[in-house]
């Protein structure tokens, strides 16, 4: 983008990159809108969370199937929490990389993944959150993720909102583009 993004094309941009970065890390998610409501300017929607593989019957049964459950589940949630905190910080670098930026608004997601990370201390949270931004900054700004999030941000300006299915559709046609191209994003 040469001029300056206006501002739904920031909040398109915003969004895609959520969208973007939930169909990387594989996190399911229903649709993406740009249309405002009462609490947000535009927002990715998530399918409830379910719990696959985990025998919950074994629980009242064995103490050492309890820990081993636990473990699991807290493994799990480690890995959902990490997943989160880079989705949310890939909405800010998707604005961001598409030009100005207001990092007022961005202060909500830093919130937000330091409520995710509550463990250690104050300089651990930061090395871990900054190691996060860098991760997020690299996966969102690689030229083909970045083709992904200006496809998907561009379909939003047009169409305001997008199914799952929708998006999926966007990076597999941009996918195919560039591999029947030869084109190489480096």
């Amino acid at each position: 983008m040469g001029k300056k993004p206006s501002k739904i094309e920031k909040i398109a941009y915003h969004e895609a990159g959520h969208a973007v970065a939930c169909h990387l890390l594989r996190r399911a998610f229903t649709r993406v809108s740009i249309i405002p409501d009462d609490d947000s300017l535009g927002r990715v929607e998530y399918p409830k969370i379910r719990v696959k593989g985990l025998d919950f019957e074994k629980l009242d049964e064995d103490p050492v199937e309890q820990l081993l459950i636990r473990e699991k589940l807290e493994k799990r949630l480690e890995r959902r929490k990490e997943k989160e905190i880079l989705i949310s910080f890939s909405g800010v670098i998707g604005e961001k990389n598409c030009g100005r930026h207001n990092w007022r608004r961005a202060s909500r997601y830093i919130n937000t993944a330091i409520d995710l990370h509550e463990a250690g201390s104050d300089e651990e949270t930061n090395a871990y959150l900054n190691w996060l931004w860098w991760r997020a900054v690299g996966m969102i700004t690689n030229p083909y993720n970045w083709e992904l999030v200006t496809a998907v941000g561009n379909e939003l300006l047009i169409k305001k909102e997008l199914s799952c299915r929708n998006v999926k559709k966007i990076i597999k046609t941009i996918t195919m583009a560039i591999y029947r191209c030869g084109k190489l994003l480096t």
